[in-house]
């Protein structure tokens, strides 16, 4: 009638053993084994019930998780494993200083397979997760863009309206449409998770955030070069982020990375000798932080360890 979960002893389930997967070179075949069983786990034709003691960590939590019904102990402890923060930092610095210097943005590359090597996601799902990342990095910085007009002009922000809402919208009502599409172009159902609606909905919400932290920094600095008014500071920040984003940047952004600063000072009616100057000195500001981030790399290289 209905399928019981429980550990053989105290408890329920610690999760993997953390020592052993640190050694495993590529872990693809085993995570998708493990996926595998939680799926079957999530669509078995009968009830499903956890019951609960003990420790409930990582792996555990996804076996809990993925039954119908939880029923606790008083003594069940429950944890996601934080190992994998100090992958997640070195990751990000690298492929962002990857991006930074090399030209076309060919630092992408990197992405997908650091992905595999740290983290064990196919070639495929890393693939998905960067054009995710990346369309989103677009919206938000067209958003931000009209913006900075909306400061201007209070009519601009019905633009602003519309940009937030429509794209986000026509995404949570295909999402099951895209999920598939998408599984069906990179031939891998494993992507179609990066699709559901809660998870773009967040990765959207942080993008937003991180993006309005970055340019704000970019356009205070504009404005300690030269007195811009905010919305041209900001105008100029998001000019030179699009120059770095779209796949047209030279080695190390040289020149292209400035006339973006210069051109999105323009738009606010900025002189060209003044922006020039000031996009000269955050584009060096960007290389020494991406080559800064670099010499931190040793920090993020301990031995993950499990907890509860």
């Amino acid at each position: 009638r209905v399928l019981m979960v429980r550990g053989a002893g105290e408890h329920f389930c610690a999760g993997a053993d953390i020592a052993e997967l640190s050694g495993l070179a590529d872990r693809t075949a085993y995570n998708e084994v493990n996926k595998a069983a939680d799926d079957a786990l999530a669509a078995f034709p009968r009830p499903t019930i956890a019951f609960l003691q003990g420790s409930c960590v990582g792996g555990g939590a996804e076996i809990a998780i993925s039954c119908d019904l939880r029923i606790a102990e008083s003594t069940a402890r429950f944890g996601i494993t934080p190992a994998r923060l100090a992958p997640c930092l070195r990751l990000t610095l690298v492929h962002n200083a990857l991006n930074t210097w090399l030209p076309f943005r060919s630092g992408e590359l990197s992405f997908p397979y650091l992905l595999n090597r740290w983290f064990g996601l196919t070639t495929r799902a890393g693939v998905a997760s960067l054009v995710v990342f990346r369309a989103l990095d677009l919206h938000v910085l067209i958003v931000i863009a009209l913006g900075t007009f909306a400061l201007r002009d209070v009519w601009f922000w019905w633009l602003v309206a519309l940009a937030v809402a429509v794209p986000p919208g026509l995404v949570w009502l295909h999402a099951q449409r895209i999920a598939a599409s998408a599984a069906d172009i990179l031939r891998s159902e494993s992507v179609a998770p990066l699709f559901e609606r809660t998870r773009v909905l967040r990765a959207w919400v942080w993008s937003f955030v991180n993006w309005c932290v970055k340019l704000c920094v970019f356009a205070v600095l504009l404005r300690g070069f030269e007195p811009f008014d905010w919305a041209t500071a900001m105008s100029g920040a998001i000019g030179g982020e699009l120059a770095s984003v779209l796949p047209v940047q030279g080695i190390a952004g040289a020149g292209t990375y400035e006339a973006g600063v210069v051109a999105g000072l323009g738009v606010h009616g900025a002189a060209l000798e003044p922006g020039l100057g000031a996009a000269i000195g955050l584009h060096l500001f960007v290389l020494l932080c991406a080559t800064a981030a670099l010499l931190t790399l040793p920090l993020f290289r301990g031995r993950p360890r499990s907890t509860t």
